[in-house]
Order: structure tokens, then C-alpha cells, then sequence
């Protein structure tokens, strides 16, 4: 676990550095920035370090899943334990434990909720116990494309805060959103579930996973499942209200706020099995 452990304490430290110091720089450079006040600009630090997140360890993940995938069978994928996954897992706790302590220290400010700690919490502990019983990293790896959808929900959020609303930047941008976080995050549901069927009547499954890892894998999952099929329902529903403005009187405050709530991954994040 040295490898492991020295890239989730190196990621931690990084991503404080980008979200404290080189976002902060970078955006003085800006005028929309400036009007912001100061729990937006916490909140406008934290959201461009997420897409920093999300595009980086997608574009590996997509990368080590296609190859996997090629490369081995069924009856491989739970034992599969290559270097790059173990990094892109290892680097994706770091952010999150590193995303996770922001929100505690402002939660406030950067309107923390309880589904995005869940995420944060569940999405660590389920990388974490991947990594610490060598299982199920291919998997892990898996999930953690559905971070694929996560800078276009930071960026409709930029837009909003910025007066953006009336652009055509942010109409299309919020269909893109829709778009992949329903390919990435609902689509892929049935297919990851259909292999994990099939993995779980292995005989390298039934002799390396434990009744621990099996329950938490999958409990981890499901839950992870749910808490998107929830974020897209009120992310369907907030899209449909900006298209038909006739309805938008009738969009209660906190259903606005649910597109916020789904970031890097976040928030959204990626979106994990116990692996």
C-alpha cells in the first residue's frame, strides 16, 4: 500500500494547492470573478479544481476500462490489479478526502449538503477497501467515468453565478449536462450490473472476496446507483423547467439547487463499488 498511500497523501496536497493558490491566481484575471462575493468565490475554487478532477481521471479510467476489457476475462476482472488503476483510484481519494475537508471547514459558504457528503464518504470508503483488498479495481475504475458529467454541472454553475442564465452557452451546456450525466451515470447502470453478475459466479470471486467485501460492494453500489437516479430525476426536472418558462414560477428553490448538488464528482466523483 506504500504506492497507494503516497498518491492519496501527494493528490490531498495538490488539489489544496490548486483550489487555494492556482485557482485564486488564475481567476484574478478575470471580471466575473471579481464580482463575485466571498462564499462564491469559495465555492468558484472548488468547482474548477473538480474539473480539473474529473477530466484527468475519466479520460484514464475510460482508458484502463476499454483496455481491461480487451485484454481479459470476465473471470480476471476481480483480481485485476494494474498500476494505473491503482493510481487513478488512489489519486481520486485524495481529492475527494481533500473536497471533503473543505466542505467541512466551510459548509456553509460553499452550501455543503448531506447527499454530497454521503458521496464523498461512501466514494472513499468504498476506493479505499478496493485498494486495501487488491478486489474489484477494474470495477472501480468503472465507475469513476460517470465523473464524465461532473465540469458540465460546475460549469452551468458558473454560468448561473456569473448572470449567464440568458446565454446560449449555458442552454446548451445544460443539455450536455443532461445528456452525459444520463449516458454515464443511468445508462451504464444495467451493463455494470450485468457484469457483476457475471463476475460474482467466478470461481477467482467466490475464492477472493470475502463476505465483508461482497456486502460492502455491493451496498456501496446500490446506494450509489440510487443517490443518481435521484440526481437525475431533479436535474431532468430543472432542465424542463429552464426550456418551458411557464413553469419555472412553480420550481421551488431547493429543486433549482439540485443541479449544484450533483458535482464530482462530485461530486459528483466518482460513483464507486466497494471495490
Amino acid at each position: 500500500m506504500f504506492l497507494e498511500h503516497s498518491v492519496i497523501i501527494f493528490s490531498y496536497f495538490f488539489h489544496l494547492f490548486v483550489c487555494s493558490v492556482l485557482v485564486r491566481i488564475i481567476s484574478q484575471r478575470f471580471q466575473c470573478y471579481k464580482q463575485l462575493d466571498a462564499a462564491k468565490k469559495k465555492q468558484w475554487f472548488m468547482r474548477w479544481t473538480s474539473v480539473f478532477h474529473a477530466v484527468l481521471v475519466t479520460a484514464l479510467g475510460i482508458a484502463i476500462v476499454i483496455n481491461v476489457t480487451a485484454k481479459y476475462s470476465v473471470e480476471d476482472y476481480t483480481n485485476w490489479f494494474g498500476i494505473l488503476g491503482r493510481i487513478n483510484i488512489a489519486w481520486s481519494i485524495g481529492y475527494m478526502l481533500h473536497d471533503l475537508v473543505w466542505m467541512m471547514i466551510f459548509r456553509q459558504k460553499v452550501e455543503a449538503t448531506l447527499p454530497s457528503y454521503l458521496h464523498h464518504i461512501v466514494a472513499i470508503a468504498a476506493f479505499y477497501l478496493c485498494l486495501y483488498f487488491h478486489v474489484l479495481l477494474y470495477y472501480a475504475n468503472f465507475r469513476i467515468i460517470t465523473e464524465f458529467s461532473t465540469p458540465f454541472v460546475n460549469i452551468r454553475w458558473m454560468l448561473s453565478v456569473t448572470n449567464r442564465k440568458d446565454t446560449k452557452l449555458y442552454f446548451y451546456n445544460g443539455i450536455t449536462m443532461t445528456a452525459t450525466f444520463f449516458i454515464f451515470r443511468i445508462c451504464m447502470i444495467p451493463p455494470l450490473w450485468v457484469s457483476v453478475c457475471y463476475v460474482m459466479q467466478t470461481t477467482s470471486y467466490k475464492e477472493s472476496v470475502n463476505i465483508f467485501e461482497h456486502v460492502g460492494w455491493l451496498s456501496f453500489s446500490v446506494f450509489m446507483d440510487l443517490l443518481n437516479i435521484v440526481w437525475m430525476y431533479k436535474m431532468v426536472k430543472g432542465v424542463l423547467t429552464f426550456i418551458n418558462p411557464s413553469s419555472s414560477r412553480r420550481l421551488r428553490d431547493d429543486d433549482a439547487v439540485c443541479l449544484e448538488e450533483a458535482r464530482s464528482s462530485d461530486e459528483l466523483v466518482t460513483t464507486v463499488t466497494p471495490e
